[in-house]
């Protein structure tokens, strides 16, 4: 009997280890599945954010361009608009003059300060000082272009990026 049960115990026993052998392949099978599926999905969702960031980045792109487009017309149109008032004096077309202040013999003000009153006087420029303030004014107004068109791209791409963070939330 003894040596009956124990080729059947054996039997059984491997039956079940085949049987567990089995079953774990078959999980592993399915796990292995599972990461191809889930390394297809992860691919594709990739694809998809690389594609819509150079989208993005395109677009940042675009707008940048546009707006240093604008920003050289902006400042070409201004230089215009200085080069004419600096030949308007030069010509004699055109004069710049300041406020200025008179004292009096007895010691006062014959004009009021600010330029405003009867008595109010003025100093007229000659033509080189007058070119340089102009000159000046336009470089400042260059410098407020140039300042205006990079906030204008930062608002963009801060715009850009809230959106983007937004989207994901």
């Amino acid at each position: 009997m003894i040596g009956d049960t124990l080729p059947k115990a054996l039997g059984a026993a491997c039956l079940v280890l085949g049987i567990m052998v089995g079953v774990q392949t078959l999980r592993l099978l399915s796990a292995q599945a599972d990461l191809a599926s889930e390394q297809r999905d992860h691919a594709t969702a990739m694809a998809s954010a690389q594609a819509k960031a150079r989208q993005t980045e395109s677009e940042l792109r675009a707008d940048n361009d546009r707006l240093q487009s604008e920003a050289a017309t902006l400042k070409a149109d201004h230089e215009k608009a200085v080069d004419s008032l600096v030949d308007a004096v030069r010509t004699g077309q055109r004069r710049l003059s300041v406020a200025a202040v008179c004292p009096s013999a007895s010691g006062g003000s014959a004009a009021t300060p600010g330029g405003r009153g009867p008595q109010t006087a003025r100093a007229e420029l000659d033509t080189a000082a007058s070119e340089r303030i102009l000159r000046i004014g336009g470089d400042g107004d260059q410098a407020i272009i140039e300042r205006n068109t990079c906030v204008e791209a930062y608002e963009k791409v801060r715009a850009r990026l809230n959106q983007a963070r937004q989207a994901q939330e």
